[in-house]
């Protein structure tokens, strides 16, 4: 079955003005003996700001595995969260981890699923 990945905008993309955030990179990786595919989204366009990455790694079926970020990233949404211009939690941590992991949403013919809710994920 074809599947249609979502991966919306993070807060930090949503309050630097961007509307979307940008696939930079998709390829296979192999990481131990785990096959994986690995998709790179900049959740930051503008300038001044560099390493605004977030890295995506999913299983052969395209379930979610983890979720890695760059130090900008990490670095510029921890500042706006202890600022108040964002809700906590801080971003590297598990809480945020699955946040970024539970906002991602597969086609499933009819509309956007979370990968739990899909009909052939079991």
């Amino acid at each position: 079955m074809e599947r249609f990945i979502l991966i919306p905008p993070t807060d930090f993309c949503i309050y630097n003005n961007n509307r979307y955030n940008l696939a930079i990179t998709a390829h296979v990786t192999h990481l131990k003996k785990d096959r994986l595919l690995r998709i790179g989204i900049s959740e930051h366009t503008g300038e001044g700001i560099t390493g605004t990455h977030l890295y995506y790694y999913f299983n052969p079926d395209l379930s979610i595995n983890f979720v890695e970020m760059g130090d900008g990233f990490q670095h510029e949404r921890d500042k706006l969260v202890k600022e108040g211009k964002l809700s906590p939690t801080l971003s590297y941590t598990e809480e945020y981890f699955n946040i970024l992991k539970n906002n991602i949403k597969y086609w499933d013919g009819d509309g956007f699923a979370a990968y739990h809710e899909l009909k052939d994920s079991q």
